[in-house]
């Protein structure tokens, strides 16, 4: 519980301090801000799920045998 606790706070400060200190709190800061977090998060998502969607049309049968 107190390690969850932590955690939280420890990551709200640090994006507290990177929001502040890199991008400051205007609207196009807070837009740069976003659409970096965008990239870091939706490029890998789309990267695994286009992975995914290969290995599923290569090998149908291991792909099923998965579920």
């Amino acid at each position: 519980m107190y390690a969850v606790f932590g955690f939280y706070v420890l990551s709200g400060y640090l994006m507290t301090l990177s929001l502040n200190r890199v991008y400051g709190f205007s609207a196009g800061g807070v837009g740069r801000f976003f659409a970096n977090r965008g990239l870091r998060i939706f490029v890998p998502y789309y990267a695994v799920l286009l992975m995914s969607f290969v290995f599923i049309a290569l090998l149908p049968e291991d792909a099923s045998s998965l579920n």
